[in-house]
């Protein structure tokens, strides 16, 4: 798995630049099977930290919770998520899908 984790953080490092607000969208790694992202995310929402975006855009932390907590042989995505304060939704969707929404012109 940390093979995995090192190319979809290569993968997020040169897609930084396509995405328009960096300061209210932001990518993160976790499991593609929908439990075990699930499990994943209540997981993150239980780590120290100030708010959910600071806790999934801390790579170290996110590969640590990854490696500690799941098995070798996890299927791992990129997510979109938002980090707007105003509102309390935790919008989330995978890299792919912004990429299709936004007509995004990227290699993944």
């Amino acid at each position: 798995m940390t093979e995995e984790i090192k190319r979809l953080e290569s993968i997020q490092e040169r897609f930084q630049p396509y995405i328009d607000n960096p300061n209210l969208v932001y990518t993160f790694i976790a499991p593609k099977d929908k439990s075990l992202f699930e499990r994943f995310f209540k997981m993150a929402t239980n780590l120290p930290g100030s708010s959910l975006y600071e806790v999934l855009s801390d790579r170290n932390q996110v590969s640590e919770l990854l490696l500690n907590n799941f098995p070798q042989d996890t299927v791992l995505e990129i997510y979109t998520g938002t980090n707007d304060e105003v509102t309390s939704i935790f919008a989330k969707g995978t890299l792919k899908d912004y990429i299709k929404q936004k007509q995004i012109s990227f290699d993944y």
